[in-house]
């Protein structure tokens, strides 16, 4: 296993090409030929050397003992099988002996369910029952929930069993935001509330304080990539060269796949503030630059959520989903942006989001890099951020909408078509 991991291979490279190829020719890469990015760890031989060494950490780690002496080692060898999406076999009963350790220190117990949710989606069934019946922590009681959920689907007696777990051990759920949108999820799968979606014209058409509205289309599988668009202050939108709607490739995904509401999670669905540009300092999101956003209350603490529906069209009021963003703020969710991307797609190899990489929520933009020399060949964020430019700059907002349950990418097409029915 380790070496088909490791193995490159023509068709994987062939892949990779065809589909930078692809983006090209829907969405043109900058041409920044006169003053080329260049970022080292993109390089080929250099991802190659890192995805080494972090399997062979990985197969020395699991050896550890599983007790809370060797916590911080395990949180090391964790955070490496969930960014490497490294599921070896060998790894199942040292992680289920670790979910027995009542007295693991709480960062690293929430580490070790977002790892399960990541890398082992079936082999921690009768553990996380166990979960929902035992944890207190009310994060760590939503991941579990959720990986059932995520098992079980439309099961609908999964759901009603979690409703009444959470409901009889948390009788005061309605206070805490992320019981308050698990249990709104467990009335009705999202699937089912997606037929429901009110109007996206009247969303498209909403003043938003007549300020910049970058607009996320995305999938309920955040595994299917979404596109972007920028909406100006006088209610077009910004165009291409080619007098089209500008929309770029931005995927949603956590690593973990997580709810919104989840630290880590997937991007949330509804409304961010638009604060700034600005420049990460972590080599893996890289030099392009960043879209500083804030869910509500983390940077201006006189949200409410009346502020926060008054935003929103009236058509919109009662629709549930949208206001994920309003219970992550609430949560206490934080740093959340829109970046670009210079980690290593081979991991995901066999997503459907692939050559782009998830995150720890943020949105990311798709960005390829010349594996030779590390120059960057094609950059949707630099794209984005140039569109938002355009468009006035911050402050703005930013609005994510998940359209339906397709299992498939949104395309600049669909985005042009539905911007202009």
């Amino acid at each position: 296993m380790n070496a088909d991991l490791l193995k490159t291979g023509s068709g994987v490279l062939l892949a990779l090409l065809l589909l930078a190829l692809l983006a090209q020719v829907i969405s043109p890469p900058l041409q920044e030929a006169s003053n080329p990015i260049i970022f080292p760890r993109t390089r080929d031989v250099n991802r190659t050397a890192a995805r080494q060494a972090a399997i062979a950490e990985i197969t020395q780690g699991l050896q550890l003992p599983t007790d809370t002496a060797h916590a911080k080692q395990w949180r090391r060898v964790l955070n490496l099988m969930k960014w490497t999406a490294y599921q070896e076999p060998d790894g199942v009963a040292p992680l289920k002996r670790l979910l027995e350790l009542d007295e693991f220190p709480d960062d690293t117990r929430r580490l070790l369910f977002e790892t399960i949710h990541a890398v082992y989606p079936t082999q921690f069934s009768a553990e996380m029952t166990t979960a929902v019946n035992r944890e207190t922590d009310p994060r760590r009681f939503c991941m579990a929930a959720s990986w059932l959920l995520r098992e079980a689907d439309h099961a609908h007696a999964v759901r009603h069993a979690l409703s009444a777990i959470l409901t009889r051990r948390f009788p005061e759920w309605p206070q805490e935001p992320r019981f308050e949108a698990l249990h709104a999820a467990l009335q009705q799968p999202l699937r089912d509330v997606l037929s429901e979606r009110p109007p996206l014209r009247d969303l498209l058409d909403a003043p938003f304080d007549h300020r910049p509205v970058i607009y996320s289309f995305q999938r309920l599988d955040r595994a299917y990539q979404g596109r972007a668009v920028v909406r100006k202050p006088d209610g077009t939108f910004v165009r291409d060269t080619h007098h089209k709607i500008l929309s770029v490739a931005q995927l949603a995904r956590a690593v973990n796949d997580l709810p919104g509401t989840i630290t880590n999670g997937n991007s949330p669905q509804g409304i961010f503030e638009v604060r700034s540009f600005g420049r990460s300092r972590i080599a893996a999101i890289g030099p392009t630059p960043t879209i500083v956003l804030g869910l509500p209350g983390e940077y201006d603490k006189t949200w409410t959520s009346e502020r926060y529906r008054a935003l929103l069209p009236e058509s919109w009021h009662g629709y549930w989903p949208i206001y994920e963003a309003w219970w992550a703020g609430q949560a206490g969710r934080f740093e959340i942006i829109a970046h670009g991307t210079t980690k290593d797609p081979h991991h995901w190899r066999e997503h459907p989001f692939y050559p782009n990489t998830p995150s720890h929520g943020c949105l990311t933009a798709l960005e390829t890099w010349d594996s030779g020399n590390g120059q960057r060949l094609i950059s949707e964020q630099a794209r984005l951020v140039d569109a938002l430019k355009r468009a006035g700059g911050t402050p703005g907002w930013l609005v994510l909408i998940v359209l339906d349950a397709q299992r498939k990418h949104v395309t600049p097409l669909e985005v042009q078509t539905l911007i202009q029915r």
